[in-house]
């Protein structure tokens, strides 16, 4: 059986770990500028101290069987896209199944035009438990266009790996297979914040605190890079 085609536009907090979850599944082609994923929590870390954290991850050592195209998505077309690489070469892609991680804000303007019953009155897109699009059976969306409370690229890392996995069942098992759903990990009003190396902020279920030893441990003095780069396979 030939595998489902995919086409991942952008490889950022969802998009690579879409395509980490789906390499062995389905045939995956990911369209990004840049032939690396880099850590958004270290990038001020890197800019005053670039070799300190492994937060650069080049896609070609995690997705190694991932077709990689290094330019943007140019045009979308029923069963085709249209990327421009970085050498000005342009690439027509077939795809069964195409999934948009684009953009620094939340852009609903494509299912405003063709599927305005699908938001809601912020402009968000619905979404079942199971991340799937309400009256949609084949469309996910996830992260911040999604009609989640909970905001930003640590909860878009969660619900990618649940989109992921039906994906999976749904290739697998065909439209009846038993879908997972997407449940908090944590309170959607945790937060840590730093401040440089060793101090910070954190709030958490249960106290607000600047415990620096604490602080250090969940995210100042890596900033997420060993878990993250744990999650795709990466030391």
């Amino acid at each position: 059986m030939n595998k489902v085609r995919i086409v991942i536009a952008g490889g950022g907090a969802a998009g690579h770990k879409l395509a980490y979850a789906l390499q062995q599944e389905a045939e995956v082609t990911l369209i990004d500028p840049k032939p690396f994923y880099e850590m958004p929590l270290a990038a001020p870390r890197l800019f005053v101290a670039p070799r300190e954290l492994p937060a650069i991850m080049p896609y070609a050592e995690f997705l190694p069987k991932v077709h990689f195209i290094e330019g943007t998505l140019e045009s979308v077309a029923s069963g085709q896209v249209t990327a421009r690489e970085t050498n000005d070469k342009g690439s027509r892609i077939a795809y069964d199944l195409a999934l948009w991680c684009l953009g620094t804000k939340p852009d609903a303007q494509y299912m405003k035009a063709n599927y305005p019953e699908t938001l809601n009155d912020r402009g968000e897109i619905q979404v079942e438990s199971t991340l799937r699009v309400k009256g949609l059976a084949n469309v996910f969306a996830l992260g911040d266009v999604a009609d989640f409370k909970e905001k930003g690229a640590a909860w878009a890392g969660f619900q990618g790996r649940i989109v992921a996995a039906n994906l999976r069942a749904l290739m697998k098992q065909g439209p009846g297979a038993a879908l997972n759903k997407y449940k908090l990990p944590m309170a959607d009003t945790s937060i840590v914040l730093t401040l440089g190396r060793y101090n910070g902020v954190a709030q958490l279920p249960f106290v607000v605190t600047t415990w620096p030893w604490l602080l250090r441990k969940l995210k100042s003095q890596t900033m997420g890079v060993p878990s993250a780069r744990k999650a795709i396979g990466l030391s």
